[in-house]
């Protein structure tokens, strides 16, 4: 009788422990999925930063910020989001990067092991030494190479024209890489993408406000809303 009550003693323990992994298992993916909205408006809210840090930049400068700083020879120095972090209370990191050197100098070494939490997308899942907050660099958008672009360049509206967008990680780079995406890359979004956002993508506006929009998006809208002055109507 003893050894019996064992038995079914040893059997119950084991149900108890099989039912909390498969509660386990199961609530992980639900408890992720949950906290997905929570990232997306962080994400969301960190966009709108970047945007109002570029705006401020115009303010001061009259221009948006080149997409990247050249120098005499025509090479790549700096990216616009290293020459905003002043307007993002970056101020003392911005004091240890030497702009007259390129982004990958030795000399800017330490900067770049120093990514701004701004600049991470707290749903991705990628190393936290690149980021997925791009421009798009092209004559027709926000951000066109080295020249700096005035804002009354911008004729479609402010709110509805894109100012920067979020990629998926083939398109992501380093936060100080004088480098981001072209029209093309841009015009690519598509359902494939593998984002940290089940299905969405994010863009900040001109005006500052931010908007998710789902990948199969169509090519149409997103050229409308990333040029300048086409005359499109572009609707949320």
């Amino acid at each position: 009788m003893l050894e019996s009550r064992t038995r079914y003693s040893c059997l119950g323990f084991l149900i108890v422990v099989v039912g909390l992994m498969l509660a386990f298992v199961l609530v992980i993916p639900f408890s992720r999925s949950a906290r997905e909205p929570v990232r997306r408006n962080q994400c969301l809210h960190r966009m709108r930063e970047i945007s109002v840090a570029i705006l401020n930049y115009e303010l001061e400068h009259g221009t948006l910020p080149p997409a990247y700083t050249v120098d005499e020879e025509g090479n790549r120095l700096h990216s616009w989001r290293t020459l905003i972090l002043p307007y993002l209370d970056e101020q003392a990191l911005f004091e240890t990067i030497d702009l007259t050197k390129p982004w990958n100098h030795p000399d800017n070494a330490a900067a770049i092991e120093v990514i701004p939490s701004v600049y991470i997308c707290p749903s991705s899942p990628w190393s936290e030494d690149r980021m997925t907050y791009v421009a798009v660099d092209d004559e027709r958008c926000c951000f066109n190479g080295s020249t700096p672009r005035k804002m009354d360049e911008i004729t479609d509206g402010f709110d509805r024209t894109v100012l920067i967008i979020e990629v998926d990680e083939e398109h992501a780079v380093h936060w100080m890489e004088p480098r981001d995406v072209d029209m093309k890359a841009a015009l690519s979004i598509n359902p494939e993408w593998v984002t940290g956002h089940n299905g969405l993508t994010m863009a900040a506006f001109v005006d500052s406000h931010c908007w998710a929009f789902s990948l199969d998006t169509s090519v149409e809208w997103l050229e409308a809303a990333l040029t300048i002055s086409g005359g499109e109507v572009v609707e949320d």
